[in-house]
């Protein structure tokens, strides 16, 4: 993995960008599952960059990922505990079904629960005074099963 000589600055964050041979680095995560609702953090909903959480990755890709974060010293993680947080642009990412034709209905209202494919794309690590990280961001969901909540037994 190559990170880029040319760094650029926005405000106080400084963003790195790094490729594999030249090409974005993509990751794929297969059959996982999405904690929570995509939120902002005091976000006022009207957001369209939002975090999205994943439990269920691979062993050997969240180890991959820790080596990269303890190659930048990274001060934040994107890994904690089972739990893989990344980046998702509500209104360019690519969503398909499970027979992997594109989905025109885009996102489901809700997200929590599904069991999902995602490609993320490893954008680059990014600092600033107070500390550093990786830059994940999804650019594609396969959506493969809703998980229900359990009716009430009362």
């Amino acid at each position: 993995m190559q990170w880029s000589e040319n760094s650029r600055k926005t405000g106080n964050v400084t963003f790195a960008a790094c490729s594999l041979d030249k090409k974005p680095f993509q990751l794929k995560l297969e059959e996982v599952r999405i904690l929570f609702e995509p939120s902002c953090f005091q976000g006022d909903g009207t957001e369209k960059r939002l975090s999205i959480c994943f439990s269920g990755a691979d062993e050997s890709l969240k180890k991959q990922l820790a080596d990269m974060e303890a190659s930048i010293e990274a001060t934040t993680s994107c890994l904690k505990d089972d739990v893989v947080r990344c980046k998702i642009n509500i209104d360019s990412c690519r969503c398909y079904d499970e027979t992997k034709k594109r989905s025109e209905l885009h996102i489901p209202p809700s997200m929590r629960g599904w069991t999902v494919n995602a490609q993320v794309h490893l954008r680059g690590k990014w600092a600033t005074r107070q500390g550093c990280g990786l830059s994940l961001e999804v650019t594609d969901l396969q959506f493969l099963q809703e998980v229900r909540e359990p009716p009430c037994p009362f």
